[in-house]
C-alpha cells in the first residue's frame, strides 16, 4: 500500500499506512503508525522516498546527528547509516 513518513524535532521517524491514517470522524484520532523510528541523535530534518523502490526512505538528521540513514519501510530495518 501507499505510505507516509513524518520526522520532528522529538527526533522521531514514522512511517503510516496511508489507507490508515484518515481521523475517524467520531474520536478525532488516526490510526496507529507502522513504524516508529528512533535512531536519529537529533531532529528529522529531511526526508525522501526513492522513486524506483518504493519502500526504501532516506531521513536525514540535524546539527547534533549529522547522519543519513536508509529504511526499508516495509520491515522496518535500517539498512545503512552515512
Amino acid at each position: 500500500g501507499i505510505q507516509l513518513a513524518s520526522g520532528g524535532n522529538d527526533n522521531l521517524l514514522h512511517i503510516w499506512d496511508a489507507a490508515r491514517a484518515q481521523p475517524n470522524p467520531s474520536t478525532g484520532s488516526s490510526g496507529g503508525h507502522l513504524h516508529r523510528f528512533d535512531h536519529h541523535q537529533a531532529a528529522v530534518k529531511a526526508l525522501a522516498w526513492c522513486p524506483f523502490q518504493s519502500n526504501l526512505l532516506a531521513s536525514g538528521g540535524g546539527t547534533a546527528d549529522r547522519c543519513i540513514k536508509f529504511w526499508n519501510t516495509t520491515t522496518g530495518a535500517c539498512l545503512n547509516s552515512i
